[in-house]
C-alpha cells in the first residue's frame, strides 16, 4: 500500500502524550502497538512471537523501526518514512539489540526515561534493555498507550469502518453462494468457510483471523472445525474477524436454512431486544459496565437468557479486542471517538449461540452504526442460489 495517506492527528497525539509524560522516547514491541505507532501492519505477527519488531518514537515526531529483514520492505511499502534498521534473525536477541542500539543513537536517545509496553514485551527483552542501556530509565507505559488508542482519530475511524463493511459484504456474498442447499446436494460448511475468507480479500481486506461457520448443535460452541453440509431447518452462525491496514473488525451473523420455526424467530427477536438495550446506552459519559447492566436488566425483565459471563461487547482498533470492555467490571466512561463491537450471545431453541455483531462509533449525541451493508433486523434465510457476490 505504497503512498498511503498519513494520519497526522494520530502522530500529533502521540507526540503530545510522550512529551507530557516526560519521556525521551516511547518504544513498543507488541504487534498491536507497533501498528498503532507506525501505521504499518505485520503479517500474522501475533502468531510469530520469536520474530520481533520494535518501534521507537520521540516527542519531536522522529521515529525508527527495528525489524527482521523479511519485514523491512513491507513496512516501507506501507508508507513508513522514519528510520529503518533491519536485522538478520537469530537464535539470540543480539542482532535485535545491536540494531536497537543504532536506532536509539540515531534518535539521540542516550539518557532519560523511555516508555515501553511492558505487558506486551517479553520480560527477558525488558531485562536485556535495562542491562544494556543503564543510562536510560525504562518505564511501563501500558496505560498511556491504552489512553491513546481508546479514542480514534478520523483516519482510524475510516479504516475501522472499511474493515466492518468488508465483514458484512463477505457474509452477504457467502449467502449468495448458498446454491442447491434446499436440494439433495447441499453446501459444505468447509467450502463456506473458505469462501468467507476469500471474500475478505476480494473486497480489499488485508487479512482474516478467527473464522467459524457452525450449524445446529455445533453452534453451541464458539469454535469447531467446519463439518458436514447445510441441513434444512438448522440455525447457522457465521463468524469472522478481519483487518484492513492493521485495523480490525469482528463480525458474526445468524442465519437459518430454509423456513424458520417460531422458536427460532423468537430467539432472534429476543437477541434484537438485547442489542437495542445496549445501543440505547452507547453515548459519551456512560460507564462501560452500565451498558452491560442495561442489557442484563432488559434480559431479566423480558426473561431472555444470554451468555452473561463474556460481556456484551468490546473496543476495536489495532487489536481484535481492546478497551473499553462492555462487561460487569470495566468502569471506563465512553467518549466521543471510541469504537465498540456489540457482541451479545443469545440462545437458540437447541441452546445454539446466536448473535448479530455490529460496530458502533460513539458520537457527541449517541452512536452511529458503522457495519451495516444491509439490514439485519430479521432472521435471514439461506434458501436459494445466486451468481452474485455481494
Amino acid at each position: 500500500m505504497k503512498g498511503q495517506e498519513k494520519d497526522n492527528p494520530l502522530r500529533e497525539k502521540v507526540m503530545r502524550a510522550t512529551a507530557s509524560a516526560g519521556l525521551q522516547a516511547l518504544m513498543v514491541a507488541g504487534p498491536d502497538n507497533f501498528v498503532y505507532l507506525t501505521q504499518s501492519a505485520l503479517p500474522y505477527a501475533p502468531n510469530l512471537p520469536n520474530r520481533r519488531a520494535l518501534a521507537v518514537v520521540t516527542p519531536e515526531g522522529q521515529g525508527a523501526v527495528v525489524c527482521p529483514y523479511e519485514w523491512a520492505d513491507l513496512i516501507r511499502e506501507q508508507g513508513w518514512e522514519g528510520l529503518l534498521f533491519p536485522y538478520p534473525e537469530s537464535a539470540t536477541t543480539k542482532p535485535l539489540l545491536d540494531e536497537t542500539d543504532r536506532a536509539l543513537a540515531a534518535l539521540d536517545v542516550t539518557h532519560g526515561r523511555v516508555g515501553i509496553d511492558a505487558r506486551r514485551t517479553p520480560q527477558s527483552l525488558v531485562e536485556a534493555c535495562a542491562n544494556r542501556w543503564r543510562a536510560l530509565e525504562w518505564l511501563g507505559c501500558d496505560e498511556l498507550l491504552r489512553g491513546l488508542r481508546i479514542v480514534k482519530t478520523p483516519g482510524e475511524l475510516e479504516r475501522l469502518q472499511t474493515a466492518a463493511r468488508h465483514t458484512d459484504r463477505a457474509i452477504i456474498a457467502l449467502m449468495h453462494h448458498s446454491e442447491g442447499m434446499v436440494d439433495a446436494v447441499s453446501y459444505a460448511l468447509a467450502e463456506m468457510s473458505e469462501r468467507l475468507r476469500v471474500h475478505i480479500g476480494e473486497y480489499g481486506g488485508s487479512a482474516a483471523g478467527h473464522l467459524a461457520v457452525l450449524q445446529g448443535l455445533d453452534a453451541q460452541q464458539i469454535y469447531l472445525p467446519p463439518r458436514g453440509r447445510l441441513v434444512p431447518g438448522n440455525l447457522v452462525r457465521v463468524d469472522i474477524s478481519n483487518e484492513y491496514r492493521g485495523y480490525w473488525s469482528v463480525g458474526g451473523r445468524t442465519l437459518v436454512v430454509g423456513e424458520p420455526t417460531k422458536a427460532q424467530l423468537r430467539s432472534y427477536e429476543d437477541l434484537l431486544l438485547l442489542n437495542a438495550a445496549a445501543v440505547g446506552m452507547l453515548r459519551p459519559g456512560v460507564a462501560a459496565h452500565h451498558v452491560f447492566d442495561a442489557v442484563c436488566a432488559r434480559a431479566d425483565r423480558e426473561q431472555i437468557p444470554f451468555w452473561r459471563e463474556i460481556g456484551v461487547g468490546h473496543g476495536l482498533g489495532t487489536a481484535e479486542r481492546e478497551a473499553p470492555f462492555l462487561n460487569a467490571t470495566d468502569p471506563t466512561p465512553l467518549a466521543e471517538g471510541m469504537v465498540v463491537a456489540l457482541d451479545i450471545y443469545g440462545y437458540g431453541p437447541q441452546r445454539e449461540l446466536v448473535h448479530s455483531v455490529d460496530t458502533h462509533v460513539i458520537e457527541a449525541d449517541g452512536c452511529r452504526r458503522q457495519s451495516w451493508y444491509r439490514s439485519w433486523d430479521r432472521l435471514n434465510r439461506l434458501a436459494g442460489a445466486s451468481a452474485r457476490h455481494g
